[in-house]
């Protein structure tokens, strides 16, 4: 009987109901092994050295925290003083790394400029690291609560500050130690074995700018400072014709700027537009970087060139269009210039720079001053993506790493540019 029924039905309409029938078994059973069934536990990673968080592992991963190929006992740690490995910076987010584990105090580049040299507070010791992640210490002696340090240019030497405001000169190719006074404030050392400071005492009378060789002989009162300690900047030109710069106000908007002579020289004087002034000298010492505060710039840094020479100081004048300090600067020569750059500043940041230190987020650009040309070198992160508040920047010899302070952690990190 049912076969009775197949032929009257037609073998062509059966083979169609077969066929359709296949084609629902098939994809019934895709739609379970695409959504319903149990994932394979074993995970191969073919990617080992992909970007943690979009950033490139400078590790390889050999040494990543979810590395879970390490023996029973063994500890993955990263390597902190491994920065070979690291990738150019290419104008965009670019990850760096700390050549050294600890938060560091007053590092300096090294005379070699391969290198920082440091005060360690974790365990009182002097430092030079070098790029390679190569660590020398400079000395066996331990240095306990050093607060600040002023290394001579020859970084064999240094002035060391201690939170009570005692003061000690070391010299570390001889191990020997030079109790210093206390009224010595700022000391800033030349090419030429002299320390310039602000001898600051209880007397205003009594408070000079001065000049000595290191070891404290041939001391030269320069100018009395009084009370306006503060308007003081200690700083050499490379030169070593001008021992300081002293700024005085003109109202809110204007400042005149003195270059201070070893020998009571009249140079001339910059107007610069703002307030809160500090300067950088060129590598020669024929130009000054220098910042200003203005209500016109929001009362944040304004980064301005001129000429700082002779008969020519305050010609060439101009503004760069760079809100940030000059603390945050560096030379390469006479025409570059490299600076980290806030990527945002609040209405007076420049007056009270620490209230924004949590926010500020730096990007790196390079200047040529001979063109007006600023490029983007790059907005450095850690490994995790998190960005700087750069202190202080350093150019390598080779001008192909730079090194920086980060503000927030305190330690020092590389940044691959060429």
């Amino acid at each position: 009987m049912i076969l009775d029924y197949l032929k009257q039905l037609g073998w062509k309409k059966i083979l169609l109901i077969i066929i359709f029938l296949a084609v629902c078994f098939a994809l019934g059973y895709g739609i379970y092994y695409m959504f319903f069934r149990a994932e394979d536990s074993t995970v191969v990673n073919k990617d080992s050295n992909n970007f943690n968080n979009g950033l490139p592992s400078i590790n390889n991963n050999q040494n990543s925290n979810n590395n879970n190929n390490s023996t029973p006992g063994s500890t993955a740690t990263p390597s902190y003083e491994k920065i070979a490995d690291l990738p150019l910076a290419n104008g965009a987010k670019t990850p760096t790394l700390p050549f050294f584990k600890d938060a560091v105090v007053s590092p300096e580049l090294n005379n070699a400029g391969n290198g920082l040299i440091f005060y360690n507070p974790e365990d009182n010791h002097f430092y030079t690291v070098l790029g390679s992640g190569e660590k020398i210490l400079l000395s066996n002696k331990e240095f306990f609560g050093v607060q600040k340090v002023y290394f001579a240019n020859d970084k064999n030497k240094a002035i060391i500050e201690y939170p009570d405001g005692n003061k000690i000169l070391y010299d570390f190719s001889k191990n020997t130690q030079l109790t210093l006074s206390p009224s010595i404030t700022e000391p800033s050392f030349d090419t030429n074995n002299r320390v310039a400071y602000k001898r600051v005492t209880e007397d205003s009378d009594d408070n000079w700018l001065t000049v000595s060789k290191i070891d404290g002989s041939e001391t030269v009162l320069v100018e009395p400072i009084g009370d306006n300690g503060d308007m003081v900047q200690v700083n050499w030109s490379p030169t070593g014709e001008v021992v300081a710069l002293y700024t005085e106000a003109r109202g809110n908007s204007e400042s005149e700027v003195y270059f201070i002579g070893l020998k009571g020289e009249n140079f001339k004087s910059l107007t610069v537009a703002g307030t809160n002034f500090k300067g950088l000298w060129s590598p020669s010492g024929a130009r000054l970087l220098y910042h200003v505060v203005a209500g016109a710039n929001n009362y944040n840094p304004l980064l301005y060139i001129a000429d700082a020479e002779g008969d020519t100081i305050g010609a060439h004048k101009y503004s760069l269009g760079l809100t940030t300090w000059v603390d945050k600067c560096v030379f390469a020569t006479e025409t570059i210039l490299y600076c980290a750059v806030p990527k945002d500043l609040i209405e007076g940041a420049g007056l009270y720079p620490e209230a924004v230190d949590e926010q500020i987020q730096d990007l790196i650009y390079r200047l040529d001053l001979s063109t007006g040309l600023k490029e983007l070198v790059a907005e450095p992160t850690d490994v995790n993506g998190a960005n700087f508040n750069i202190s202080r920047l350093y150019l390598s010899a080779k001008q192909d790493y730079l090194y920086f302070w980060n503000k927030l952690d305190e330690k020092i990190y590389a940044l691959h540019i060429k």
